[in-house]
């Protein structure tokens, strides 16, 4: 799930998140020790679908799960 602000997006709005993954690496400078950190491209997920819908929750935190 998801939320978004209200006043901003109307339900009923669609669309396609697109997500990238990356991971960060170490690149060793010329002395051979640790030097500059870097952001490398691991893909790219499939689009996702998404229609916002209104919910009649209160906005803030999931409640915690429970065990019964």
């Amino acid at each position: 799930m998801v939320r978004a602000d209200s006043t901003k997006i109307k339900p009923g709005f669609q669309g396609n998140l697109i997500v990238n993954v990356f991971t960060e690496r170490t690149i060793p400078n010329n002395a051979g020790q640790g030097g500059a950190k870097r952001r490398v491209p691991l893909g790219t997920l499939p689009a996702i679908p998404f229609e916002t819908v209104k919910s009649d929750a209160p906005s803030g935190p999931e409640p915690a799960a429970t065990s019964e």
